[in-house]
Protein backbone atom coordinates (compact mmCIF):
# COMPACT_ATOMS: atom_id res chain seq x y z
CA UNK A 1 0.00 0.00 0.00
CA UNK A 2 2.43 2.44 0.82
CA UNK A 3 4.49 1.65 -3.02
CA UNK A 4 0.77 2.79 -4.34
CA UNK A 5 0.58 5.92 -1.87
CA UNK A 6 4.24 6.53 -2.91
CA UNK A 7 3.73 6.43 -6.63
CA UNK A 8 0.55 8.26 -6.16
CA UNK A 9 2.41 10.72 -4.56
CA UNK A 10 5.49 11.12 -7.01
CA UNK A 11 3.03 11.20 -10.17
CA UNK A 12 1.28 14.16 -8.39
CA UNK A 13 4.78 16.12 -7.99
CA UNK A 14 5.97 15.66 -11.35
CA UNK A 15 2.34 16.92 -13.15
CA UNK A 16 2.68 19.91 -10.49
CA UNK A 17 6.46 20.49 -11.30
CA UNK A 18 5.68 20.62 -15.02
CA UNK A 19 2.38 22.62 -14.19
CA UNK A 20 3.53 26.75 -15.27
CA UNK A 21 0.34 29.04 -15.32
CA UNK A 22 2.39 31.49 -17.18
CA UNK A 23 3.70 29.14 -20.26
CA UNK A 24 2.12 29.89 -23.67
CA UNK A 25 0.49 26.75 -25.73
CA UNK A 26 2.22 25.11 -27.78
CA UNK A 27 0.52 25.74 -31.03
CA UNK A 28 -0.21 29.82 -29.72
CA UNK A 29 1.49 32.84 -31.31
CA UNK A 30 3.46 32.80 -28.11
CA UNK A 31 4.95 30.17 -29.76
CA UNK A 32 5.01 27.62 -26.50
CA UNK A 33 7.05 30.60 -24.15
CA UNK A 34 6.21 32.07 -20.99
CA UNK A 35 3.61 34.70 -21.28
CA UNK A 36 2.58 37.75 -18.84
CA UNK A 37 0.01 37.06 -16.09
CA UNK A 38 -3.05 38.99 -18.15
CA UNK A 39 -2.52 36.55 -21.59
CA UNK A 40 -3.11 33.28 -19.39
CA UNK A 41 -1.24 31.20 -22.86
CA UNK A 42 -3.52 31.64 -25.82
CA UNK A 43 -7.10 32.79 -26.65
CA UNK A 44 -10.43 31.69 -25.48
CA UNK A 45 -11.01 27.96 -24.82
CA UNK A 46 -13.52 26.76 -26.79
CA UNK A 47 -16.31 25.66 -24.54
CA UNK A 48 -17.93 21.73 -25.10
CA UNK A 49 -21.33 21.94 -26.46
CA UNK A 50 -24.35 21.35 -23.50
CA UNK A 51 -25.13 18.03 -24.10
CA UNK A 52 -27.95 15.47 -22.11
CA UNK A 53 -25.07 12.71 -22.48
CA UNK A 54 -22.49 15.01 -20.37
CA UNK A 55 -24.45 15.31 -18.02
CA UNK A 56 -25.50 11.98 -16.97
CA UNK A 57 -29.08 10.81 -17.07
CA UNK A 58 -29.78 13.56 -19.58
CA UNK A 59 -33.01 15.63 -20.01
CA UNK A 60 -31.62 17.46 -16.44
CA UNK A 61 -32.93 15.24 -14.40
CA UNK A 62 -30.88 14.18 -11.48
CA UNK A 63 -30.08 10.34 -10.75
CA UNK A 64 -32.00 8.52 -8.69
CA UNK A 65 -29.41 8.14 -5.91
CA UNK A 66 -28.46 11.88 -5.86
CA UNK A 67 -32.16 12.59 -5.28
CA UNK A 68 -32.30 10.51 -1.64
CA UNK A 69 -28.89 12.10 -0.60
CA UNK A 70 -30.59 15.70 -1.91
CA UNK A 71 -33.37 14.79 0.43
CA UNK A 72 -31.24 13.57 3.32
CA UNK A 73 -28.89 16.73 3.52
CA UNK A 74 -32.07 18.97 3.09
CA UNK A 75 -33.78 17.03 5.97
CA UNK A 76 -30.72 17.18 7.98
CA UNK A 77 -30.34 20.73 7.53
CA UNK A 78 -33.85 21.56 8.24
CA UNK A 79 -33.42 19.52 11.80
CA UNK A 80 -30.42 21.36 12.37
CA UNK A 81 -32.07 24.81 11.76
CA UNK A 82 -35.01 23.71 13.84
CA UNK A 83 -32.32 22.90 16.90
CA UNK A 84 -31.18 26.54 16.12
CA UNK A 85 -34.56 28.66 16.37
CA UNK A 86 -35.02 26.69 19.57
CA UNK A 87 -31.68 27.78 21.03
CA UNK A 88 -32.88 30.92 20.08
CA UNK A 89 -36.21 31.16 21.73
CA UNK A 90 -34.92 30.13 25.00
CA UNK A 91 -32.11 33.05 24.86
CA UNK A 92 -35.45 35.12 23.78
CA UNK A 93 -36.84 33.74 27.00
CA UNK A 94 -33.94 34.86 29.29
CA UNK A 95 -33.37 38.39 27.42
CA UNK A 96 -37.33 38.92 27.90
CA UNK A 97 -37.02 38.33 31.62
CA UNK A 98 -34.23 39.77 32.61
CA UNK A 99 -35.56 42.78 30.49
CA UNK A 100 -38.62 42.76 32.65
CA UNK A 101 -36.47 42.30 36.33
CA UNK A 102 -34.14 45.65 34.64
CA UNK A 103 -37.33 47.85 34.07
CA UNK A 104 -38.86 46.72 37.51
CA UNK A 105 -35.21 47.25 39.14
CA UNK A 106 -35.11 50.53 37.22
CA UNK A 107 -38.37 51.94 38.47
CA UNK A 108 -38.07 50.57 42.02
CA UNK A 109 -34.41 53.39 41.72
CA UNK A 110 -36.24 55.91 40.32
CA UNK A 111 -39.17 55.77 43.04
CA UNK A 112 -36.04 55.60 45.69
CA UNK A 113 -34.34 58.41 44.36
CA UNK A 114 -37.54 60.42 44.09
CA UNK A 115 -38.39 59.69 47.64
CA UNK A 116 -34.49 60.29 48.69
CA UNK A 117 -34.99 63.46 46.92
CA UNK A 118 -37.86 64.94 48.82
CA UNK A 119 -36.43 64.24 52.03
CA UNK A 120 -33.48 66.23 51.82
CA UNK A 121 -31.21 62.90 50.96
CA UNK A 122 -29.05 64.15 47.94
CA UNK A 123 -26.09 61.72 48.70
CA UNK A 124 -29.19 58.62 48.88
CA UNK A 125 -30.79 60.68 45.97
CA UNK A 126 -27.49 60.48 43.23
CA UNK A 127 -27.06 56.74 44.41
CA UNK A 128 -30.55 55.80 43.55
CA UNK A 129 -30.36 57.70 40.21
CA UNK A 130 -27.03 56.06 39.36
CA UNK A 131 -28.97 52.69 40.30
CA UNK A 132 -31.62 54.06 38.28
CA UNK A 133 -29.29 55.10 34.95
CA UNK A 134 -27.60 51.36 35.17
CA UNK A 135 -30.36 49.52 35.10
CA UNK A 136 -32.13 51.75 32.27
CA UNK A 137 -29.18 50.84 30.13
CA UNK A 138 -29.31 47.19 31.18
CA UNK A 139 -32.63 47.21 29.70
CA UNK A 140 -31.93 48.75 26.58
CA UNK A 141 -28.98 46.22 25.94
CA UNK A 142 -31.83 43.60 26.60
CA UNK A 143 -33.86 45.00 23.98
CA UNK A 144 -31.46 45.40 21.34
CA UNK A 145 -30.69 41.80 21.96
CA UNK A 146 -34.55 40.62 22.13
CA UNK A 147 -34.73 42.43 18.56
CA UNK A 148 -32.12 41.15 17.46
CA UNK A 149 -33.43 37.45 18.42
CA UNK A 150 -36.40 37.84 16.60
CA UNK A 151 -35.17 38.86 13.75
CA UNK A 152 -32.75 35.53 13.61
CA UNK A 153 -35.79 33.31 14.21
CA UNK A 154 -37.93 35.10 11.77
CA UNK A 155 -35.13 34.71 9.09
CA UNK A 156 -34.78 30.38 10.17
CA UNK A 157 -38.42 30.05 10.30
CA UNK A 158 -38.45 31.17 6.67
CA UNK A 159 -35.36 29.33 5.92
CA UNK A 160 -36.79 26.32 7.40
CA UNK A 161 -40.14 26.94 5.42
CA UNK A 162 -38.03 27.10 2.11
CA UNK A 163 -36.17 24.03 2.80
CA UNK A 164 -39.44 22.12 3.38
CA UNK A 165 -40.69 23.08 -0.03
CA UNK A 166 -37.14 21.68 -1.71
CA UNK A 167 -38.13 18.77 -0.27
CA UNK A 168 -41.57 18.28 -0.96
CA UNK A 169 -40.36 19.22 -4.81
CA UNK A 170 -37.74 16.25 -4.64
Amino acid sequence: MSETWASEWAAAWNDAARFDPYHGKPGSGHGGQFVSSGDSGGGSKPKPAATPAAHGTGGGAPAPGHRAERKRALTAKISADRVKIRVAEHELHVQEAALKTSESKAAHAKAQAHAAKKTGRHTKAAAHHRAHRTHRRRAVSHRQRITELRGRIRELRAQVKTLEGQVAAL
